[in-house]
């Protein structure tokens, strides 16, 4: 018995076949995985020229956590849609989405390893080009990425197979919590299921190889989040509450309507810190 509603690599592979074409939409690969499988990368902006800011999104970097794929589905769903806010996100970010970092385990039926055996979410300090490809290149796409646009948001999807609600776990400086605290804030004043009470920011030494960590330590940015959708559903006083694959989607709905909050605040606020650009000299590569 599944722990959610199962999303396959066939499945994202339909869903992605099936998008309408726009000149909205890039799809391109990425890189190939050691069993030689597509790792997608999509780019969603629109094709006005003006000063934007970019966004990275990945997902299923543990190929069990199936609800991350639905939230990320929502993501693209609404980037991509008529929706007003969608349209006006376009025109101010070019947004970086990867929805599989781990086609080879989803594809093996893994739970959380790739297909060597390794957790790829602890292989972000030094990916090795030939046993962690997507994560190799998902760095470089990201270093790449930022000499173009100042990045405003890294965020990595998950599932959580514990906790309920849906939240974030975020890092922290102690001169100043609050820009980490944030884009979370948002989400939970958009969506009833997230919980901003169940967030937390911290930096743990065990975490230290995570994306989370990594990349806001070389990004130079507050706003890199991992997020995490329970597999059962909300607290509730019943107890019997259960997310329906809607929910997850909606989630990712969110996401989307909560950048478009924090970019309103990243505007008001440029004037006083601004959004640093990632010094893409500061990091080196991993073969």
């Amino acid at each position: 018995m599944a722990f959610s509603e199962p999303y396959s690599y066939s499945q994202l592979q339909e869903h992605l076949a099936n998008l309408k074409e726009t000149s909205n939409l890039r799809r391109e690969v990425m890189c190939y995985t050691l069993l030689g499988i597509p790792c997608d990368l999509l780019t969603i902006t629109s094709q006005k020229k003006k000063k934007k800011k970019g966004v990275i999104l990945t997902a299923r970097v543990h190929p069990g956590e199936t609800v991350a794929s639905w939230m990320v589905q929502g993501v693209i769903d609404f980037l991509l849609s008529d929706d007003r806010i969608a349209e006006q996100l376009r025109d101010q970010f070019v947004f970086k989405v990867v929805p599989m970092l781990n086609p080879d385990g989803v594809i093996q039926g893994n739970y959380r390893s790739s297909l060597v055996g390794h957790d790829l979410n602890r292989r972000y300090t030094c990916p090795s080009k030939v046993f962690h490809p997507t994560i190799f290149y998902t760095k470089r796409m990201a270093r790449e990425f930022a000499k173009e646009y100042p990045l405003a948001l890294y965020c990595d999807l998950h599932g959580h197979s514990k906790s309920k609600n849906v939240f974030m776990y975020g890092n922290t400086d102690e001169d100043n919590p609050e820009q980490f605290r944030a884009f979370p804030y948002i989400i939970s004043r958009l969506n009833t299921h997230f919980s901003f009470g169940s967030c937390r920011f911290n930096v743990h030494k065990s975490k230290a190889s995570t994306a989370r960590i990594v990349m806001w330590k070389e990004l130079g940015i507050p706003s890199v989040f991992t997020i995490e959708a329970s597999f059962f559903g909300p607290e509730n006083k019943r107890g019997d509450a259960h997310f329906k694959v809607e929910d997850y989607m909606e989630i990712g709905k969110t996401i989307c309507k909560a950048i478009s909050v924090y970019n309103t605040l990243l505007n008001e606020e440029s004037n006083k810190a601004g959004v640093k650009v990632w010094d893409s000299d500061s990091v080196g590569e991993c073969e």
